[in-house]
């Protein structure tokens, strides 16, 4: 990776900057400009969890049944968790997009489960807990 010439507070601006122009670019119907924007935003926001995470989620908003988007939002929401394990909505976006996405059943059911053991307040998460283990 190359180090970005930016301290952390100016990445952090410029990732959010461009997290909103993307989302400015959906509301136009500009897909492909928005995702530039946002994997431009992702480079800067390397070290920033919660706003991978975030950038995550604006790939499976716009679509989620689109290959591509599930697999960058899943780059992303693995990235956020390895950079802070902890992050309930992480595991639970994580889990989301397996399940919804991918359909993997297994790995969904085991992030949304480690997001409630986090955060026992996750209604996303438990959620779709319950939804996987009615299929199952």
């Amino acid at each position: 990776d190359k180090k970005l010439p930016y301290d952390n507070k100016s990445r952090i601006i410029l990732a959010t900057y461009l997290e909103k122009k993307g989302e400015l670019a959906i509301q136009n119907n500009r897909k492909v400009l928005a995702y530039k924007l946002w994997e431009k935003a992702a480079k800067f926001a390397n070290d920033e969890a919660s706003l991978l995470i975030g950038l995550g989620l604006h790939y499976l908003e716009v679509d989620y049944q689109e290959t591509e988007n599930v697999e960058r939002a899943i780059k992303l929401f693995k990235k956020g968790i390895e950079l802070m394990p902890n992050l309930d909505i992480g595991h639970a976006n994580l889990a989301l997009a397996l399940y919804y996405g991918k359909g993997d059943s297994i790995q969904a059911h085991q992030h949304a489960s480690t997001a409630l053991k986090i955060n026992p307040n996750n209604h996303d998460a438990r959620k779709l807990l319950k939804l996987i283990e009615k299929r199952i």
